[in-house]
């Protein structure tokens, strides 16, 4: 029953984030006033209701360009000055992408939890959470809309209101057990965690080579200390030196024939660029797959298990290196306001005491 509920949470999040891409199923009903003789305020009644769908996310960020295109066609006849419309819907559409880039996301996510869950993959704990925190989100948020039309469609809101307040409850539910089912057995994958270290000082994975083993000092001839001194002098140091020269070079070729041109083409040719950044994106991705299938495939599983569950892993390593920039630029900034409220409670108190203009005025 835990590993059905487990995976079915996934499953509904994907159903409802297809469902605002490409459907948007919802109530849609017209209210009109009835004015009795015996009250003096009008009764609201429900008329003409029925479910509508077909017009998803996609479709409005499709209908918005196409009204912009119109818009900006030279050839089109326009009276007045439309330029405030026209970025009010610039800045709709804005939003509107910026939802379809969460709900991609989420759907992707919930894919790669529900791979790495299936084979038990070690990391699947860490998607597993993510995905149940955006099910919680996406319950909460069709819970409101549920409580919106309680007021005209009691019955029809209360049905979907509970379903989604049980859809929340569980989503909770699992977010809090999915590690202890998961420890309880046998994980897969552990040798994708060597990829996933992010120090050395465990040791694991560290070869000693034949060159690092330690020589005791007593036992190397004077001679053989004069060499060493020399090849620390002069060798290291020219070898730093060319390999500063090369990265020199090597920045100097980037940034005149791949930086700039990128720029260029950036800068007069964005919707090109978009395009390029897409394709390099998608095919680093596929780099990254390949490599965490070689590294961390189990005999067990066949081909495209192995490619799932490296899926999955990169998207963990995505998320984990993601969610370590943000705690870090939090931080940073953190420490930053509280640098600057020191500093200048600190001046306000010098100025009181009047510290400032004796240590001036000396």
């Amino acid at each position: 029953m835990k590993k059905f509920l487990l995976l079915l949470i996934p499953i509904l999040t994907i159903v409802y984030s297809l469902d605002a891409l490409l459907l948007d199923v919802h109530f849609e009903y017209d209210i009109f006033p009835i004015y009795r003789e015996t009250e003096s305020n009008p009764e609201l009644e429900v008329e003409n209701f029925h479910i509508q769908y077909g017009n998803g996310l996609v479709q409005y960020i499709y209908k918005i360009r196409s009204v912009l295109s119109t818009l900006n066609d030279p050839d089109t006849p326009i009276e007045g000055d439309l330029e405030k419309t026209k970025e009010r819907l610039e800045k709709i559409l804005i939003g509107r992408e910026i939802s379809l880039s969460i709900y991609v996301f989420i759907i992707v996510l919930s894919v790669s939890t529900l791979f790495s869950f299936s084979f038990r993959a070690w990391f699947s704990i860490f998607l597993s959470r993510f995905t149940y925190f955006f099910s919680t989100l996406v319950a909460l948020l069709n819970l409101l809309r549920a409580f919106i039309h309680l007021k005209f469609l009691p019955y029809y809101a209360l049905i979907c209101g509970m379903f989604h307040f049980v859809y929340f409850i569980f989503s909770i539910y699992c977010f809090f057990i999915i590690k202890k089912y998961l420890l309880n057995g046998e994980v897969f994958y552990n040798s994708l965690y060597i990829v996933s270290l992010q120090s050395d000082e465990s040791g694991v994975g560290k070869v000693n080579l034949p060159y690092e083993q330690k020589v005791n000092q007593f036992q190397v001839p004077f001679l053989q200390k004069f060499k060493d001194l020399l090849y620390n002098i002069f060798f290291i140091k020219l070898k730093i030196a060319y390999h500063f020269l090369v990265i020199i070079f090597v920045g100097l070729i980037l940034g005149n024939f791949v930086y700039i041109p990128l720029f260029s083409l950036q800068k007069h040719y964005s919707v090109e660029f978009g395009y390029l950044l897409g394709l390099s994106i998608l095919f680093l991705s596929l780099f990254y797959i390949r490599n965490y299938y070689h590294i961390g495939k189990e005999n067990q599983n066949g081909v495209l298990a192995n490619l799932s569950v490296s899926f999955s892993f990169l998207i963990y390593r995505f998320l984990r290196n993601l969610s370590i920039f943000v705690i870090v630029s939090l931080g940073i900034i953190f420490f930053i306001i509280a640098f600057l409220f020191l500093l200048n409670w600190n001046l306000s108190w010098l100025t009181e005491k009047q510290l400032i203009e004796k240590s001036v005025r000396l």
